[in-house]
Formats: structure tokens, sequence, C-alpha cells
């Protein structure tokens, strides 16, 4: 379901939705159920929230900051 949210907010943003693309992200993110390969969709989900610039991109950017894995050492 995680995996399929982050795919809807992808595709939000090509018509230009990018408030529905963080709700979405926002979702699944918050799920804690992203795996490893996929967390560069909710990276590209984030910075194309940020790039369009609405208001909700800075709690998505936080969120994500929190919940993503930690690089390995």
């Amino acid at each position: 379901m995680a995996s399929a949210r982050l795919d809807l907010g992808l595709a939000l943003l090509a018509p230009g939705k990018p408030d529905e693309a963080a709700a979405v992200a926002a979702a699944a993110i918050g799920s804690g159920r992203i795996v490893p390969s996929n967390w560069w969709r909710a990276s590209e989900v984030v910075a194309g929230v940020q790039q369009a610039g609405v208001a909700e991109a800075r709690d998505l950017r936080e969120q994500y900051e929190a919940f993503r894995p930690s690089e390995p050492a």
C-alpha cells in the first residue's frame, strides 16, 4: 500500500497537484512500511512538492527526514 501511495504521489505531480501528492506521500511515509528499495520514490515526491513551493512541503520534508533509514556507515 505504501508503494502504491508513493506511485500515486508521483503521478499527481505530473498534472500539477503537489498538495495532493504531499498528502498521499505523507500517508505512505507515516505508515512506516516503505521498503528500502522504494525510498527513492519518496525522495522524488518530496523534491517535486518542494519544487512546487506548496505549504505542505516543509512538513513533508520533515516527515521524510524523520522516517527515512539512515545511510549505511
